[in-house]
């Protein structure tokens, strides 16, 4: 395939500076980040041929570059490390068969396109939350590896990389879930696949907040950047829509350690819930260790899922966040039969200490994709595209079980976002359980 090289280091550092940026204690609603080139959708480039066969058994497979975009340190590394694990063992899984792939959904070892068989390899960069790192990993991935297919972690690294991505036809799947654009006609190739996306979590979650929690007021701890503002901002609306009262919003930055002025300031207006929208393990563990040691007795509610390992050693002690509310957590007991696979599996490598119910939020997408390809029989961007986009609730696959299915045409003009039911879990007497379950949004 002809690729087109982009290093636009002045878009890169424009990124960097609107996704790092300050806001004030208060802030108003964040700009948009700036649109690609193309106000429309793309010209449709000419399809690349299909890789040829070899001469010999169609069944000696053809190993594909799966590129990602990890974070493998900094302030997000705990969770980009989990994920890094999390994705070798589903590679692992798809190219050998038994296990979720084979046992559970019922595929062959690998997968097949034309009658050729195919397996995965994980190229994996660390990116380190920043978008200029971000841009020289993509670049390596796309023009060094030939990786057709990437997967992207978190907001800025997608921003950063999206124009390039676009232009060079790459199937991509992404965790980007903060910002506004990263899915719809301008990216015909882009699929979201992580449920911690602001409006969805804002509307599973706000209503179980008011009416099953019984919260008429709240403090607001946020993260100082445009990824964990405009999380708050979709929550903000749903609960000035439920009448819960925001007491004081505070922001903070994320390399912190001391949140004690903030926690001060908030724990004053005598809050019934202290809601972090959306923030990093080891800031959570430190912020839930704080308000606790000043006194604070009332409701946490995390609106993320946490690296839970990271977050009981940040914080001292399962003692210590005794009843903390988070989203998207799973923990054992389990309902489904791919939620035992993926425990079983994932702690036979790693450890039963390493396992975090959150696991679950970022490990549909390469089973999606695979059977995507699958579907359309066809290593070709826009064929997958219009395979997955298009494909039966009943082949929608998710570790949170059913109903999962396509959406998010009526607002962003695709069907390129999962949508799985929703889990809130409390950490209860030194272990995560779950307390309540919640029906996805079919926009």
């Amino acid at each position: 395939m002809k690729r087109k090289l982009l290093f636009g280091l002045v878009a890169v550092a424009l990124v960097a500076s609107m996704v790092f940026a300050g806001c004030a204690k208060a802030p108003a609603a964040p700009a948009e980040p700036a649109a690609p080139a193309e106000s429309a959708a793309p010209a449709e480039p000419a399809a690349p041929a299909e890789p040829a066969a070899p001469s010999g058994n169609l069944d000696v497979p053809i190993v594909i570059p799966l590129g990602t975009l990890s974070c493998l340190s900094g302030p997000y590394g705990s969770w980009g490390t989990e994920e890094h694990l999390l994705q070798l063992m589903q590679i692992d899984d798809i190219n050998e068969g038994g296990g979720c792939w084979g046992d559970i959904l019922d595929h062959e070892p690998g997968f097949r396109v034309n009658g050729q068989l195919y397996n995965w390899e994980i190229i994996a960069y660390d990116m380190k939350m920043d978008p200029k790192e971000s841009v020289l990993a993509a670049n390596k991935l796309i023009f060094e590896d030939d990786c057709e297919f990437i997967h992207v972690f978190l907001s800025p690294a997608y921003y950063a990389t999206r124009e390039m991505l676009i232009e060079n036809r790459i199937m991509v799947t992404t965790e980007a879930a903060a910002m506004t654009g990263v899915i719809g006609p301008a990216n015909p190739y882009t699929f979201r696949t992580l449920l911690s996306v602001p409006l969805e979590n804002a509307l599973q979650y706000s209503t179980w907040i008011k009416e099953d929690l019984g919260v008429d007021n709240c403090a607001v701890l946020c993260g100082n950047c445009h990824h964990g503002l405009n999380f708050w901002y979709s929550y903000q609306e749903e609960f000035e829509r439920l009448g819960i009262q925001v007491l004081d919003f505070e922001a903070y930055e994320r390399d912190g350690t001391d949140f004690t002025p903030q926690l001060t300031k908030a724990l004053a207006t005598d809050p019934q819930m202290l809601f972090l929208p959306i923030p990093p393990s080891n800031n959570a563990g430190l912020i839930v260790k704080q308000a606790r040691g000043l006194g604070y007795e009332g409701i946490i509610f995390e609106g993320v899922c946490p690296a839970i390992q990271t977050l009981v050693e940040v914080a001292g002690g399962w003692d210590v966040i005794e009843g903390l509310y988070s989203v998207n957590s799973v923990p054992p007991p389990f309902t489904y039969p791919q939620q035992q696979w993926f425990y079983d599996e994932y702690t036979s490598r790693h450890g039963v200490e390493a396992f975090s119910g959150g696991l679950f939020d970022r490990a549909d997408d390469f089973y999606n994709l695979t059977h995507a390809i699958e579907m359309a029989d066809s290593l070709d961007a826009a064929d997958i595209s219009r395979a997955w986009e298009n494909m039966p609730d009943e082949e929608t696959f998710s570790f949170f079980g059913a109903p999962s299915f396509m959406a998010g045409f009526t607002i962003y003009g695709n069907n390129h976002e999962l949508h799985v039911p929703g889990w809130i879990s409390q950490i209860q007497d030194g272990k995560e359980v779950v307390v309540a379950q919640t029906e996805s949004p079919r926009y």
